[in-house]
């Protein structure tokens, strides 16, 4: 069966999620509207592991009036309709699930994706150690092998490309199986958003002769493994500086035979120091929009980080309900 009506549809909706010559606003708004003309997305049950706060409240309010959702909220009950109230967020329509122990929480979620009974779980107020050693040890319920892994696909204003950032929750210091495990799961979620050869950027210190021999030691492993065919479908170089990943302008200034000219579409962070670095300056330099999850499983498992708003809720939504319906037919 040819996967590419799917995939037109999705860079269809990519395009206005993450259009470039538009503020977010502007964004946001025209998505709104192209989603009411196309109706192909179906509404997937999404469970939400912590619902006491007001800015997912608002976020699962959104999903529903877009018929993104149907949101089952697992928390303290009185405290959710407590916020609803005080925020005047009408909830009445969804189901609650009064449960109070984080860890009993997240146990109850997985339950109802487990049990068939929800298609999406995403990370409420829960924290993130209950969240991911709860999906961690029910991994051989909802995994068909390989590793989980948290990707950030964003989209900075001004490129003419969206990114896959990798990794910066799940896996802190991989080894380099997990390097191979992690590199897999963005390549498959490139071509479920239509990068069907995704180049892969091994990102580094700024100052490449302070590369620790470890890390050294997987990038050529990496690369050697991506040329032989043993890591398919994508391009990997490394170790890269960031402006030379994702920047032909700054790549131009230098002359070499690199197989990543400023175009990478996945960024892989080899540790935590990297990635803690590299988004602290994205962050602090950039206009972008944002959707994250953890990929791997058999179902999209939406994990935001702290303070964002609800636009990167919804987005995520948007791009686990099409994870969602490609993993259902492919």
């Amino acid at each position: 069966m040819s996967n590419k009506p799917i995939l037109y549809l999705i860079i269809f909706y990519i395009k206005i999620i993450f259009s470039l010559s538009q503020n977010t606003q502007e964004i946001n708004n025209n998505f709104q509207k192209k989603l009411k003309e196309y109706a192909n997305l179906s509404r997937k049950i999404l469970v939400v592991a912590g619902a006491e706060d007001s800015t997912i409240l608002k976020a699962v309010i959104e999903g529903h009036k877009k018929k993104l959702i149907q949101p089952i909220l697992i928390g303290d009950e009185d405290k959710i309709k407590k916020i609803s109230i005080n925020q005047n967020l009408d909830i009445s329509f969804f189901k609650i699930v009064n449960i109070t122990d984080e860890k009993d929480i997240c146990s109850k979620a997985i339950k109802f994706i487990i049990d068939n009974e929800a298609e999406m779980i995403m990370k409420g107020t829960v924290s993130s150690s209950y969240f991911i050693s709860t999906i961690f040890h029910q991994r051989y319920k909802i995994m068909n092998g390989g590793i989980l892994s948290h990707i950030k696909i964003i989209q900075i204003e001004g490129f003419n490309q969206f990114l896959l950032l990798t990794d910066s929750v799940v896996n802190l210091n991989p080894s380099l199986q997990d390097k191979i495990h992690i590199i897999k799961n963005a390549v498959k979620i490139g071509k479920i958003l239509g990068i069907n050869f995704p180049k892969v950027a091994i990102l580094s210190n700024n100052n490449l002769l302070n590369e620790n021999k470890k890390n050294m030691f997987d990038i050529k492993e990496l690369i050697s493994m991506s040329e032989k065919g043993i890591i398919k479908n994508c391009i990997i170089d490394g170790p890269l500086t960031l402006d030379k990943a994702i920047s032909k302008e700054k790549y131009n200034k230098i002359n070499n035979s690199r197989k990543i000219k400023g175009d990478a579409n996945i960024l892989l962070f080899p540790n935590i120091e990297i990635y803690k670095s590299v988004w602290k300056f994205i962050n602090n330099t950039y206009k972008y929009i944002s959707a994250q999850m953890i990929i791997g499983s058999k179902i999209p498992i939406i994990m935001i980080d702290k303070d964002n708003e609800v636009d990167s809720y919804i987005n995520s939504m948007i791009i686990g309900s099409f994870i969602s319906d490609y993993m259902k037919k492919y």
